[in-house]
């Protein structure tokens, strides 16, 4: 078990009480809500918006209420559209983190997701002055989502509007293409760029050491698959398969051992396996 999952599986046991099923489902169920009480009521979405003046002068739930802005507020058809579609994607995100990950991990990364986008407005509006706008923060939470989403199920299609089925990694792909352009385009390349990285913090520290560790593990592979090659080899010529990191030992000088595999990728004999199992119940 890697540091991370152990990590995690310690968080769980400490608070997993903020584990909440459904969290992404139950979002956009109450931004769906949220836009049919609009409709009677345009006050409520400036009464949710992210506002960090507002914030500061004792209006903490902006911090949070945001996230319950739907995309595209009003009564148009596209709008009514778009909230049906957003609340579909949200159903079948949820559905597919909470299988990979479970409940609480989902929860934490959502959550994450929620915090840190507020984070990043709130702190860069302190630097710079810039009031970031809620639907930056919408765009940025669904972003964090979807990437985690096709992170995991790169090849899952996805019906655009119930018509175009178009797999997810290409949607991702297009998403973080427009945020680069969006970026450089924007007369504050650096501040923009700032609030995006703060951002989807969760999904580069989940992410990224997962993409290096998968990309460690193929280049082992690919060495082991190398010796093998090698295996059909004359005697004396070819290279040893199994080679123990611990005394050295190989399959060609001691054909009668075995070799397993750690965690960590080195090959270690049954030899000085046992040894290390014997250490560690003395130890004990």
């Amino acid at each position: 078990m890697s540091k991370r999952e152990t990590l995690v599986n310690q968080l769980e046991r400490k608070i997993g009480w903020i584990t909440f099923p459904g969290l992404i489902r139950w979002i956009a169920i109450l931004q769906l809500l949220a836009w049919g009480l609009s409709l009677v009521d345009i006050g409520l979405i400036d009464w949710l918006t992210f506002s960090p003046e507002r914030l500061f002068s004792g209006e903490v739930w902006r911090a949070f209420s945001w996230v319950l802005i739907p995309r595209n507020p009003g009564a148009t058809n596209f709008a009514i559209l778009f909230i049906i579609f957003a609340l579909i994607i949200a159903i079948v995100f949820s559905n597919g983190l909470e299988s990979a990950w479970g409940e609480f991990r989902t929860s934490l990364y959502t959550l994450g997701m929620i915090v840190c986008p507020a984070f990043a407005g709130i702190a860069l509006y302190a630097l710079f002055g810039y009031p970031i706008l809620s639907p930056y923060l919408t765009e940025v939470y669904y972003t964090g989502l979807l990437f985690g989403f096709a992170y995991l199920y790169p090849n899952q299609q996805l019906m655009i509007f119930g018509i175009i089925p178009v797999k997810v990694k290409w949607i991702a792909w297009v998403s973080a293409f427009f945020l680069i352009v969006t970026t450089l385009a924007s007369g504050s390349s650096v501040f923009l760029a700032s609030f995006y990285l703060i951002s989807l913090a969760p999904f580069l520290i989940v992410f990224l050491p997962s993409y290096a560790d998968g990309k460690a593990q193929e280049a082992r592979a690919a060495k082991r698959s190398r010796r093998f090659s090698t295996a059909a080899a004359p005697p004396g010529e070819h290279e040893a398969f199994h080679v123990c990191s611990n005394c050295g030992a190989t399959d060609v000088t001691h054909p009668e051992r075995d070799f397993r595999v750690l965690p960590n990728g080195e090959e270690i004999c049954s030899v000085c396996l046992e040894r290390q199992r014997e250490k560690e119940k003395a130890s004990l």
